[in-house]
């Protein structure tokens, strides 16, 4: 090959690195953009679900202080009353259509409860 055709040669091969080089580089770029991404997508999701997981604790924990337990005998399991004012309001309409009904159960009902 003549001098000019080994430079010529040459100066290719070194365009052809810097191009190969800056396509490297914008890959690397796009990975790490696309990579941000699903990290921030990823963290996202993980404090909607921590939001979602702190309000249903809250809510049953809500739940469970507004309920009292009490133990019947060792054999039978814990039967939770509630004390929320909607569930103290069908007890004692339950009372008064017992009173109405049958007069003698409501001390027997009340024995129960």
């Amino acid at each position: 090959l003549t001098a000019s055709a080994q430079a010529e040669t040459e100066s290719k091969r070194q365009e052809a690195e810097v191009r190969l080089r800056t396509q490297s580089n914008e890959l690397k770029r796009f990975h790490d953009k696309i990579c941000m991404r699903v990290m921030e997508q990823e963290r996202r999701n993980r404090l909607e679900a921590q939001r979602a997981q702190e309000y249903l604790d809250a809510k049953c924990a809500k739940v469970f202080s507004t309920t009292e337990s009490t133990l019947q005998t060792e054999s039978t399991p814990v039967a939770r009353i509630s004390t929320r004012l909607h569930f103290q309001k069908l007890r004692e309409s339950k009372n008064d259509v017992l009173k109405v009904l049958y007069p003698g159960a409501v001390a027997k009902y009340r024995d129960q409860n």
